[in-house]
């Protein structure tokens, strides 16, 4: 008689599929858990933004509520948005600015030395969640913070995990983030 296992259920039923390259990137140290889910929505492109809304006729108006300059789409969000680049420059993350997503999804998953990666990574999940919250937030009347106020709750944010760990201070430092 076998013993039931469900490991050996979830091996049975689960696709397998050779690990992406963002993989790690995602589910690996370098994000937080509660960003992980966000992160990977926002990376299979499963967030509702404005421009799907838009396309499914929920709205009429599908300018990016950011910086209402330009159609809302992920790329726009996480890539060419005042609001994000700004953020970038407060975190003092310009390496973190590519012309396009995929680009900036590749070099993310490549960027430096494990330690500066982790660290990078760290800083982009952190980005890419506060700016989808921000946007969140402002859709449904929450009140509208400044890049610098989210690069200052991001700075927060990254304290608090790096205090965790303390070997990783000297590399905060280093890369300026602390």
């Amino acid at each position: 008689m076998m013993v039931y296992s469900t490991r050996r259920v979830w091996e049975t039923l689960r696709h397998k599929a050779p690990k992406v390259p963002w993989y790690s990137l995602v589910w690996g140290k370098n994000c937080p858990p509660r960003c992980s889910l966000i992160v990977w929505l926002i990376v299979k492109k499963a967030i509702v933004t404005r421009d799907r809304l838009l396309r499914w006729g929920k709205i009429n108006d599908a300018s990016c509520q950011l910086c209402n300059s330009s159609i809302e789409s992920r790329e726009h969000l996480f890539v060419h948005c005042p609001y994000w680049k700004s953020l970038a420059e407060e975190l003092k993350c310009a390496m973190l600015l590519r012309p396009d997503w995929t680009q900036m999804l590749r070099m993310m998953a490549q960027v430096g030395t494990s330690r500066t990666r982790m660290w990078h990574g760290l800083m982009w999940c952190l980005m890419v969640t506060y700016t989808w919250k921000e946007r969140c937030g402002v859709i449904h009347g929450a009140q509208r913070r400044t890049p610098a106020q989210v690069a200052d709750q991001i700075r927060d944010d990254i304290q608090f995990i790096a205090y965790g760990n303390k070997s990783y201070i000297d590399i905060l430092v280093e890369l300026g983030y602390i």
